[in-house]
């Protein structure tokens, strides 16, 4: 009958959708793995090449690190703007006792390092 004939076409149908799509996912997950791959060998390189710069004294470890992140947490706030009025936990933040309080309470070798750690900090010092 011609309901059956239809039944049968929309089955058949949903068969090609199906296979279609499983085709498509594994395309994606192929052109994954390729990306995943060439990442893994972009980190390999960089890595190398970091440590090239660094045994012939043009890079310096520590400031390559700092300056990444500073870099990062830049995205971030450029993703997630703070406020423009900053609210009085951040004032509380940057003020001149905070540093004075976390220099008394992290000991002298510290010292040297908390100005690198925040610039309003170092502000406070």
């Amino acid at each position: 009958s011609a309901s059956r004939l239809d039944g049968g076409l929309c089955f058949e149908q949903m068969t090609q959708e199906l296979k279609g799509l499983q085709l498509a996912l594994e395309e994606q997950r192929l052109s994954l793995d390729a990306l995943h791959q060439r990442q893994a060998e972009l980190s390999e390189e960089n890595a190398a090449l970091r440590d090239c710069l660094e045994s012939i004294g043009i890079l310096c470890g520590q400031a390559f690190l700092s300056r990444l992140q500073r870099r990062r947490f830049q995205r971030v706030l450029n993703q997630h703007p703070l406020p423009a009025r900053p609210s009085k936990t951040l004032e509380v933040l940057f003020t001149p006792e905070l540093a004075v309080n976390i220099a008394a309470y992290s000991g002298p070798c510290s010292l040297q390092q908390l100005p690198l750690v925040s610039k309003a900090l170092s502000r406070g010092m």
